[in-house]
């Protein structure tokens, strides 16, 4: 699994939550995205991405992220997906170095 194929889905998984509040988003549970779990990196453009999701539980799922370039941190985003209503509803949370 690549960083890409994460930030795709993680893409579409917003798409989906964040198209229309009066529609209901498509049947799915944590269970759907815990090939998620584990640690990711990748090169996004000049700086290196890292994610790491923890395993799945009580209804949700969360991850830490952070990017680095040229020896600096430049953002931490803690990302979380929750069951609500039998669908998924997804978080995101970014700050600068030092929040």
């Amino acid at each position: 699994m690549n960083i890409r194929k994460l930030t795709t889905t993680l893409t579409l998984l917003g798409l989906a939550v964040f198209s229309g509040s009066s529609f209901a988003g498509p049947p799915a549970t944590v269970a759907d995205v815990a090939w998620m779990t584990g640690n990711w990196a990748g090169n996004l453009g000049p700086n290196q991405l890292e994610e790491n999701w923890i395993m799945g539980e009580a209804g949700s799922i969360a991850a830490m992220v952070r990017m680095t370039g040229d020896d600096a941190t430049s953002m931490f985003e803690m990302i979380t997906i929750e069951e609500v209503d039998g669908s998924l509803v997804l978080h995101i949370q970014q700050w600068d170095p030092g929040m």
